[in-house]
């Protein structure tokens, strides 16, 4: 879903927000766990 040239980093920054958000509402740790590995996946 995330296009890798020189949209990386608004990419990686629609994927903060998308963290951000889902972050208030289920536990964080394990959010971030996952936004990291979405982060990571999308390179």
């Amino acid at each position: 879903m995330y296009k890798r040239s020189s949209e990386n980093i608004y990419g990686s920054y629609q994927v903060f927000l998308l963290c951000a958000r889902k972050i208030r509402k289920i536990d964080k740790l394990s959010e971030i766990d996952y936004c990291q590995w979405e982060h990571t996946r999308s390179f």
